[in-house]
């Protein structure tokens, strides 16, 4: 993760041009120092898919999204809000990983959700 493409000049950047061609952005000389053309190109597509889909991500400042199939992949607030629910109790156990979208919900009916990453178990 490049720490980088969280500065606020980086940041308005991608705001800014959420409808530019990422393609030509790539071929741009570099932008800014500290960040490859081709990272904020990657961060501009994550926002835009993430638009409908994860609307808080969206309207949040600061977010550094995954490359655009992950974000593809993962649940839809929605979808997550109506999965959590059907389901409520004292412990959630998740060990299908994920960005946490489900997590975030899940854990608004349960009193601990529990996540496993690479062997470790952590209590949210």
């Amino acid at each position: 993760m490049n720490k980088s493409i969280l500065n606020k000049e980086i940041q308005d950047y991608i705001d800014v041009n959420l409808r530019s061609d990422v393609n030509k952005i790539i071929l741009k000389s570099q932008l800014f120092e500290g960040a490859e053309n081709r990272e904020i190109a990657v961060q501009i597509s994550g926002k835009l898919k993430s638009k409908f889909k994860l609307p808080s991500w969206f309207e949040a400042k600061n977010i550094y999204y995954p490359v655009k199939i992950s974000i593809e992949q993962t649940s839809s607030e929605q979808t997550a809000e109506y999965k959590s629910s059907l389901v409520s109790g004292n412990k959630f156990i998740d060990l299908t990983g994920g960005f946490g979208v489900d997590d975030y919900y899940f854990s608004k009916q349960f009193e601990s959700v529990i996540l496993e990453n690479n062997t470790k178990i952590k209590e949210l």
